[in-house]
Order: C-alpha cells, then structure tokens, then sequence
C-alpha cells in the first residue's frame, strides 16, 4: 500500500484522469449489463481473439512527407516493460525528435502554508450522516477521519482498487511483474527517456500537480455531489474493477474495436471534458510540433479512436490531410 500511495500521489494526472473515467463506465446500468453479461467471465481476457492484426502505433505523413509523426496509444495502468510489446517503438522513438504527452509527471508540490489543509476539510457544520444518513457505513472502510472531504478518501478507495488491479493486469501477470519502489508506469518510462536524451518534449496539459487537481476536482461539484458521487463509486467497486480487467484486456491485445466499445459505455458529458474537450485543445500543439519536427505523440489510447464522445485523435489528423497508416517495423 505504501508504494502504491507513493505513486498515486506523485502521477495524479495518470491516477486521477483514468480513475475517473473508469468510475463513470461502471455507474451506467448499461455498462453494468455490458460487463456483466457480455465481456467478463471465469477468466476476463478470453473474449479476445489474440490473433487478429491490430496497432498501437501508426505512422502519419504529409502529402509530400516532408511530415512524419508517430502516433502511440498508450495504458497508463501498464509497467513500462509494455512499451516492449509494441513493434518498432526503439526505432521510432530514436528517428524523433520530439515527445508529445498529456501531462508532466511529477513529485507532489507542498502548500507553504495551511490552505491546502483547510480545503481538504468538511465543513464544520456538515457530516457524510447528514448527506448519506445509514448509507455512510458503506465508506467506513476507507475512512480514517471522518473530518476530511471526500476527495481524500477517495484517494484511498482508489489505493484499495489499484491493490487489486496492478497483480491482476495480463501483462504483470504473464511477466512476473510485481509491485516494488521500482515499478514504472509506461507513460512515466517515456516522459523520463525523452529528458534523459535530450530531446524536446511537450507537455499537452502542461504541468498537472496533486494540488491542482484535487483543487479542481472540490470546485467542479457542490460537497453534496462529491459525497453522493464518492457513494456511487464505492457501491459499485466490483464493477469497476471488472471494467479495468476488461479494458486492460482489449488493450493488451490491441482489440481498438473492443476498448471504443467498452470506452462508448461512458456518461457522454463527463468523458466530453476528458477526451473531447482535451483533444481539441491539443491539436494545435500537435501539429504545430510536427510542423517543426519528426514528433512521437503518445497519449492514451481512447484518445486517438473514434467514439461516441469524439472522433479521435487519428481522424483529426486524417481531417487535416494527413495520411494514417498503421506502422510497420520495415
């Protein structure tokens, strides 16, 4: 648990950013039937056909290709060890030179006074048994103080989920990959490998830090709603750790089709913020980077593909007049 609070609390962008969109699959009764019914069973991967010819990365050009960029989807669960799974990254990453990420991930960044605390406190005349009266019991397992607001015990309701989930994820399993101080998050792998090389990296979101995004996420909903939704998301937990499983499982793959599908069962207003609204702000920077550089763009994968909630970011490029293919390790 301590190294999972450790990485939590120092990748809040990954963390928090997915969580939350996973959250929301599971409280759709439809995604509820989805899972239930049609995707997990005795074993959560064997709906994939593990043979058919799918991509995580492609390669777009200009029409005269004088621009070259590279697109890879990444799993922000996933050890950095994936990356080896996905043909031709090497080469590709060493033709580049420049990265394109979500966010910067860094160390957690401490208050130099006593506000952060103070945000991170119920009001004094408010209690979870005011909101939730006898439905309260069912946070108690994630509560150490009850004079904290909801986004600290989420914090760890989610170290409880990722206890479970990281053991279970296909790849850390067939690899033998087990949670130590030195267990990497791919999208940390890359993020670190760019520095190291010196190479120009771009920061889609810019910098994200836990204060920021846990200041964001207390102004974005009235305590009433932070309560009522942090109920929500502990009553169903078993359905979303079985929406984990079985996205881990279509990205592991490399079944697109199946993660759109999975990722279409989402609230179309909360995923519009996180993958819409994000999209669109950051295609100026991605192709003004490749405009200026052979440039990787890696971002999560439900991202480039076309769902319900927005066409992706591969469509966008092909939108613009770029040619998407599927890349090939020549």
């Amino acid at each position: 648990m301590t190294i999972l609070k450790k990485y939590l609390f120092s990748l809040p962008s990954i963390a928090i950013v997915l969580f939350m969109t996973s959250c929301n699959n599971v409280v759709n009764k439809d995604c509820y039937q989805y899972i239930d019914n049609n995707v997990v069973n005795k074993d959560c991967y064997q709906y994939i056909d593990s043979t058919s010819a799918h991509t995580l990365m492609w390669k777009v050009e200009n029409a005269e290709k004088t621009e070259i960029a590279y697109v890879l989807g990444t799993m922000h669960l996933q050890h950095k060890s994936f990356l080896e799974n996905v043909e031709g990254w090497d080469s590709v990453f060493n033709s580049c030179d420049a990265v394109c990420i979500e966010s910067f991930m860094g160390a957690k960044m401490k208050s130099s006074d006593n506000s952060q605390m103070m945000e991170e406190l119920m009001p004094n005349d408010t209690t979870y048994e005011d909101i939730l009266g006898e439905k309260t019991k069912a946070l108690r397992p994630y509560v150490t103080d009850w004079k904290y607001r909801p986004y600290v015990i989420r914090n760890v309701f989610i170290l409880s989920l990722y206890a479970e989930i990281f053991p279970k994820l296909i790849h850390n399993t067939k690899n033998h990959i087990e949670l130590s101080k030195d267990y990497m998050f791919m999208d940390l792998a890359i993020q670190n490998r760019t520095l190291a090389k010196g190479k120009k990296i771009v920061f889609l979101d810019g910098v994200i830090q836990e204060e920021d995004t846990a200041k964001n996420k207390t102004q974005s909903k009235s305590l009433r709603e932070e309560v009522l939704a942090l109920y929500e998301e502990v009553t169903h937990r078993d359905s979303i750790l079985r929406f984990h499983l079985a996205a881990d499982s279509a990205y592991y793959f490399h079944d697109l089709e199946r993660f759109s599908i999975l990722i279409n069962q989402d609230s179309l207003v909360h995923t519009k913020q996180l993958i819409h609204d994000r999209n669109e702000k950051w295609m100026p920077q991605i192709v003004s980077s490749i405009q200026k550089q052979n440039t990787i763009i890696a971002v999560g994968v439900a991202h480039l593909i076309p769902t319900k909630h927005d066409k992706g970011i591969l469509q966008r490029l092909k939108d613009l007049g770029y040619n998407v293919t599927p890349f090939k390790n020549e």
